[in-house]
């Protein structure tokens, strides 16, 4: 009777531990195993009234399902914090950051994309969802349809002109296990034109 409930409300923590807080949850089990094996050995000992004794089990179960609980309540608050402020810095840096960065998907559509990259192209965000990587990337140079690539690419604004850009990816996997594509892209236009300027003064 007693190893159910404790097993439950284990598991439901285990569930939303990750591998960092995997000591805390295994510390639990063995707390609350412990506890239970010592309080029914005491209570076979020194309770030999029947109905107390199943009285004292049942009041047993109710207070480790509730501390469980409050245990469960209390990590995953703490864990909801943590991801909160991971994701409040992960926004900042992906917003703020002097390079264009975006999520692709594998067939080339643009999931996410900060503010650089759409100045660099012209577009606003939305604008930019609604097209693919191919739709602004020479279509003679080689990459994937995934959108995945690792050097230099030319890509085509809005108004029409191209400009060069260093391009590097990586593949990840969202919290539903879908792979996706993150990618930096920097306009080298700028020193492009400073090393022909500096060819040409030669």
């Amino acid at each position: 009777m007693l190893i159910g409930p404790s097993c439950f409300s284990i598991f439901m923590i285990f569930k939303k531990a990750d591998h960092n807080n995997t000591r805390i949850v295994i510390i639990y089990i063995l707390l609350g195993f412990c506890w239970n094996l010592f309080f029914v050995v005491l209570l076979d000992l020194f309770v030999m009234d029947k109905s107390l004794h199943s009285l004292l089990v049942i009041a047993e179960i109710w207070v480790f399902i509730g501390c469980s609980a409050f245990f469960l309540h209390s990590f995953i608050q703490r864990k909801s914090l943590a991801l909160r402020e991971s994701e409040e810095i992960f926004q900042a840096t992906f917003e703020q950051t002097a390079v264009g960065i975006a999520h692709v998907a594998f067939n080339g559509n643009w999931l996410r994309v900060n503010r650089k990259l759409c100045e660099i192209l012209g577009y606003s965000a939305e604008e930019l969802m609604a097209l693919t990587f191919k739709d602004i990337t020479n279509p003679e140079e080689p990459f994937t349809s995934t959108g995945m690539c690792r050097g230099e690419l030319t890509f085509k604004r809005k108004d029409g002109t191209t400009f060069p850009a260093l391009v590097s990816s990586a593949v990840f996997k969202d919290s539903s296990g879908l792979e996706k594509t993150s990618m930096v892209i920097r306009d080298i236009s700028e020193m492009k034109r400073t090393e022909e300027a500096l060819r040409a003064s030669e």
